[in-house]
């Protein structure tokens, strides 16, 4: 039976090329007694020496010379295989999901055109790539359940555990408040200056409402929450008629709130300095990324890099 483990290869080669147990360790990020153990053990499994050790150091026996070569072929070899298995994924990923909240698209005030994501799905004919505009609700649930490759919105609570992930922009916030007769609109408003409101919630989008709440709290102001949730196409009636408010990203409210019963004020912590809420693309941890795949995660991080 073979009792050779790859690792135990990779240590060994490691050790050859660097004349040293400990900047092997150092290159492979492991502890320097890792790396003695398994050279151990692999000499032992082999019956031979594959190092002369002395106080200089290490040096391969003429046995470890020749097994070096050998080791750093089957790496090779082992490495070439790797990579046939993500060519192999690559052609049987046919169908990429992605869910895109409502607020990363230009003509909300985000940074994605629609043209953008037609233009790289047309350099891969084999691949049905659906890119859903979804509240951010439905994106989180969808993408838990399994029905998602990626998401693109405010993330959830358990993103560090159970996601790998890639921040994109950080939105400044805006609230939505009823304008008073003959007085000026303030340039920004603070959480305690929002104090005697409260905050309706708009449905489905339960953690920006969450972040922003969560960042208030931090910073020790008190949110008043309305019992009431409302769809964001239904707030800007709500907010004139029971003097509450509601929160936006400040560039998706002024490019989509035109009543002009209502204002959009940016908030600001107590420095004076914009609360923000972040905006992730992620996926599920585990996933093995087809180079397709990667190279879309590089095509939607570059449209909020430029």
């Amino acid at each position: 039976m073979l009792n050779i483990e790859i690792r135990q290869l990779e240590y060994f080669t490691a050790a050859a090329r660097m004349g040293s147990y400990a900047q092997a360790a150092k290159h492979l990020f492991v502890s320097p007694q890792a790396i003695s153990k398994s050279v151990q053990v692999l000499e032992s499994h082999l019956g031979v020496n594959l190092f002369e050790r002395n106080s200089n150091g290490i040096a391969l026996t003429d046995f470890g010379k020749l097994f070096y070569e050998k080791s750093r072929a089957v790496i090779g070899e082992l490495e070439g295989l790797q990579r046939e298995a993500e060519r192999h994924v690559a052609d049987r990923v046919s169908i990429v999901s992605v869910g895109i909240h409502s607020l990363c698209f230009k003509e909300n005030g985000g940074s994605i055109a629609r043209s953008d994501l037609l233009s790289f799905s047309s350099r891969y004919p084999d691949v049905d790539f659906r890119f859903m505009e979804m509240s951010g609700d439905a994106i989180v649930e969808s993408i838990a359940a399994d029905n998602l490759d990626f998401a693109i919105t405010v993330p959830p609570g358990n993103l560090e555990s159970d996601y790998e992930s890639i921040e994109l922009k950080l939105f400044p916030i805006a609230a939505i408040v009823p304008r008073e007769e003959g007085a000026a609109l303030p340039e920004s408003l603070t959480v305690p200056q929002l104090s005697g409101r409260s905050l309706v919630s708009l449905s489905g989008e339960r953690e920006l409402n969450k972040v922003f709440i969560d960042q208030a709290e931090a910073q020790g102001d008190l949110v008043t929450v309305s019992s009431l949730q409302i769809a964001p196409n239904s707030d800007i009636e709500f907010i004139t008629e029971c003097k509450v408010y509601s929160i936006r990203p400040l560039q998706h409210a002024l490019r989509t709130v035109s009543c002009s019963r209502v204002g959009v004020v940016p908030v600001v912590d107590d420095r004076g300095e914009a609360i923000s809420i972040p905006l992730y693309l992620f996926w599920k941890k585990g996933r093995h990324l087809a180079p397709m795949e990667r190279s879309l995660l590089d095509r939607i991080t570059s449209l909020y890099r430029r």
